[in-house]
């Protein structure tokens, strides 16, 4: 079994993830980068905060935030310690508790997401597509070779001179 902030990182990861990978140079790859970025984003998001109310409260206060400001969504842990967005490390039996407590939910909203169709499908198109770009560079870099003369990629005839 995964710990609760094991899971939380890697619902945040996945949530926060896609929307800032960098655009691919291939128009139609970047729409299938950025349809996969913005399910990932929205899907989570649509059923609530990882977290309740008093979870929200308790993460508020420990980090400092004004009460009702934090999203639920964006949190980073490392070593059980919430890092908060302003620089503040939040830790302790209260904020393990909130981890351990949104585990099982956060969990089963990320098993959901990576489960669903619609997403698969996204990920299977920008594969595809990665794919698909990756083979005509290729296909480029050897119809470029087929100019080059053997001397020159080998400076045989540098070394001749």
């Amino acid at each position: 079994m995964r710990t609760a902030p094991t899971l939380i990182t890697i619902a945040l990861a996945v949530t926060l993830a896609a929307p800032t990978a960098p655009a691919a140079a291939d128009p139609a790859t970047a729409d299938a980068g950025d349809r996969l970025g913005t399910l990932i984003n929205d899907r989570p998001r649509a059923d609530g905060p990882f977290f309740t109310p008093p979870e929200r409260a308790v993460i508020e206060r420990a980090c400092g935030y004004a009460p009702g400001s934090w999203d639920g969504f964006e949190i980073n842990i490392n070593n059980g310690s919430l890092l908060c967005t302003n620089g503040r490390r939040a830790e302790g039996p209260e904020i393990r508790a909130v981890l351990t407590a949104a585990e099982p939910r956060i969990e089963a909203r990320v098993e959901r997401l990576m489960a669903s169709a619609e997403i698969n499908e996204a990920i299977a198109r920008v594969a595809e597509e990665a794919t698909a770009e990756a083979l005509r560079g290729v296909e480029l870099a050897m119809a470029g070779l087929e100019d080059v003369d053997a001397d020159d990629v080998t400076g045989d005839e540098r070394r001749r001179q």
